[in-house]
């Protein structure tokens, strides 16, 4: 567990910790006839579990073998450990069905809200990566972000194949170029130079997807 994941889960555990206490606080509260204390306390509560909601669930990946089949799952975990929202994909050899794999997974992804980044994607060169990220990136009516302008390449060349036109936006100390895209979903290709605290302060603007570099 990183530094980050660590912040994360200790403060999701005292948040839950301060609605346990307020809770029995509400009742107390009720129970002396407070009124007023009961509604400010109740108040806290409302949101204090909207920041829990909010926070606590987080994506998780996973690539096994399964009856004799590659697969590749994606699904969302509280710091609890419950799953939900858990969708599993074959992986098969043929080049067509990996570009579907990749493209109905971050498809899902972007569905659900929430930022999601594969590790490794060297890995996986020639199995439809950047097809999905090109045709994504344009049925969202998204951008593509890099510091490495090689990194964009293989999006370009998948829009020449589909006949699309994606927006391609260099990441600069700052952001000021990427304000007048505050909202859109931001494409990120294999090799884009993004370190991960570039990453993270896209994400406060931005739903994320793509592969990551670390």
């Amino acid at each position: 567990m990183n530094k980050t994941e660590n912040i994360f889960n200790e403060t999701v555990k005292t948040l839950t910790e301060d609605a346990m206490s307020l809770q029995q606080k509400f009742h107390k509260l009720q129970e002396e006839n407070n009124i007023k204390g009961s509604i400010d306390c109740l108040r806290l509560l409302k949101d204090t579990l909207s920041l829990i909601r909010e926070y606590d669930w987080h994506l998780e990946y996973s690539e096994y073998k399964a009856d004799g089949k590659k697969q590749v799952a994606v699904w969302e975990q509280n710091h609890c450990g419950d799953i939900k929202n858990h969708k599993v994909w074959d992986i098969y050899n043929s080049s067509y069905k990996d570009k579907d794999r990749w493209y109905f997974m971050f498809d899902e992804v972007i569905s659900s809200g929430q930022s999601f980044l594969s590790a490794n994607g060297y890995l996986y060169r020639n199995s439809g990566k950047s097809y999905a990220l090109a045709k994504l990136c344009n049925e969202y009516s998204g951008i593509v972000v890099y510091k490495n302008i090689n990194s964009v390449c293989g999006i370009e060349n998948r829009d020449k194949e589909l006949n699309i036109t994606n927006i391609f936006v260099p990441y600069k100390r700052g952001q000021m170029n990427l304000k007048q895209y505050n909202g859109k979903i931001v494409f990120i290709d294999e090799g884009s130079g993004l370190s991960k605290e570039d990453i993270e302060e896209l994400k406060k603007n931005h739903i994320v997807v793509g592969f990551k570099d670390y």
